[in-house]
């Protein structure tokens, strides 16, 4: 997908919905809401309860660009192109 194109709205969730699974680990409870300035924008934002049901912290255990693989794993099947890892000030993100 390019940048400019839109992603429908039931597809997003899929994805947020994905990504909140990740997060969680099973263990932590997560809120997910769905956000977007306008249809060429729509991202999601996620609330993480920091103790799990096993009653210990929540720890990251991920890096970010460990993240950005597991999510890019995530949003292959939809054609999406893939979240770069970019240091600094890089150009070329859609984001």
């Amino acid at each position: 997908m390019d940048c400019a194109d839109t992603i429908p709205l039931d597809t997003v969730l899929e994805i947020c919905k994905a990504v909140g699974r990740l997060l969680s680990k099973d263990i932590y409870q997560v809120l997910g809401a769905i956000h977007y300035k306008n249809e060429a924008h729509i991202h999601c934002h996620y609330i993480i309860n920091s103790i799990g049901l096993n009653y210990k912290r929540y720890e990251q255990g991920m890096s970010l660009w460990s993240y950005k693989q597991a999510i890019n794993k995530i949003i292959e099947p939809y054609g999406i192109n893939p979240i770069p890892y970019y240091q600094g000030n890089e150009e070329g993100s859609c984001l």
